[in-house]
């Protein structure tokens, strides 16, 4: 039978031959089906390009591909790129798998390369398909489920988002306390710590989020969570109402739900860290205790006044109070005969009896009784001018 001219050469895998016009030999023998093709020219068996891989033999052209069709005595062959993952140097009959997070292989890679700093990398399947948006930033941070996949396969790079950090081509999220406020962040430090006023939990992107403005919490710089004020303290904020930090309750004061009040009158605080409106103690007998006291003898008690447990109260009528910090309802004792001591008398004669009345251990003047007469001062009995009561 006559032959049809083809090229019947195998070469080694990895590589081409280039084929020069064939001339056709005819081989009669029925039973030969292949027909033996001489070459005229020179035959040149080539590497595989890099970034291409000849996985079989007999391979006829640089695209390195088994798949080949000749239009008017052209060869076409579809290319044979390294796929996504891999690379492919020089002669490849087995794509390489690129070897790490830290570098990656597009398709039809000669080489790894490098993740870029504030890079992490990425993978895809052979089909193509990427992994969406939402997962680059929710699964491909260290440790979650697309990082973990094709470690030693990484076909891609993508910038770090917002909220993390990248190194050695592997994303973290900011550490709680800090934030990552631009993307391609690249140390652990991300932008900076949160600012007082804030807090800032793990990954967090814009601190502005998270504000502390309740009373019973405080944020200092670098603050990942609030934290509770602590018993006998209060919070301090700013104009905007930002909780910054806690301030021990002074004296005279206390702290309850982290706001500050004055210790209520007739109470006193002698101690910083007060947490109960009862303060320190009641104010001390014969003392006055006003609002914010510190002392339980914060006050003395005035003159024509006794005090009991910082209450105060005008002597009664018919006494006098001559002193400071009296403690009870005696005061000094009683007014003396012939005057009058109205509350909150201050002497004995605080005010003297007028002609025709008179006192005698009274609360106030009284008329002289029918047959007395009483002058602003007395005269004994028994004086020839002064008339007495039988």
């Amino acid at each position: 039978m006559l032959g049809v001219a083809v090229s019947a050469r195998s070469d080694t895998t990895g590589t081409f031959d280039f084929l020069g016009p064939l001339s056709l030999i005819s081989v009669l023998h029925s039973t030969i089906d292949v027909v033996l093709c001489s070459e005229i020219g020179t035959i040149t068996p080539a590497p595989c390009p890099a970034g291409t891989y000849g996985d079989v033999e007999g391979l006829i052209s640089s695209a390195c591909s088994s798949t080949c069709s000749s239009v008017s005595g052209v060869i076409s062959c579809i290319p044979s790129p390294c796929p996504a993952g891999y690379y492919c140097p020089l002669a490849t009959t087995v794509p390489l798998e690129c070897g790490s997070t830290s570098i990656f292989c597009p398709k039809g890679s000669p080489v790894p390369t490098t993740a870029m700093t504030g890079y992490y990398t990425t993978w895809k399947a052979y089909s193509g398909t990427s992994v969406t948006g939402e997962q680059l930033e929710l699964q491909y941070v260290e440790g979650y489920s697309l990082a973990i996949q094709n470690q030693t396969t990484r076909s891609d790079q993508h910038i770090c988002e917002k909220g993390s950090y990248c190194s050695g081509g592997v994303k973290k999220l900011c550490s709680a306390g800090t934030y990552g406020g631009s993307e391609g962040l690249s140390t652990v430090a991300c932008t900076a710590p949160c600012p007082a006023g804030y807090y800032c939990p793990k990954g967090a992107a814009d601190y502005t989020q998270y504000p502390c403005t309740s009373r019973t919490s405080f944020c200092r710089q670098g603050s990942s969570v609030p934290n509770a004020v602590d018993t006998g303290y209060y919070t301090v904020a700013t104009q905007a109402g930002l909780r910054t930090d806690e301030i021990v309750c002074p004296t005279g004061s206390y702290c309850i739900g982290g706001v500050q009040y004055l210790c209520p009158e007739r109470t006193y605080g002698n101690t910083t860290g007060l947490a109960s409106k009862a303060c320190s103690g009641k104010c001390q007998n014969g003392f006055l205790c006003p609002q914010g006291s510190t002392s339980a003898t914060q006050s003395p008690c005035p003159a024509g006044n006794y005090c009991i447990r910082g209450v105060k109260f005008l002597c009664p009528e018919g006494t006098y109070g001559a002193t400071a910090n009296l403690t009870s309802k005696a005061c000094s004792g009683r007014c003396q005969d012939g005057y009058e001591c109205p509350r909150g008398s201050t002497s004995p004669t605080q005010s003297q009896c007028s002609a025709g009345s008179y006192s005698r251990n009274a609360k106030m003047c009284a008329p002289c009784y029918p047959g007395n007469w009483c002058d602003i001062t007395p005269p004994d009995c028994g004086a020839d001018y002064a008339f007495c009561p039988l």
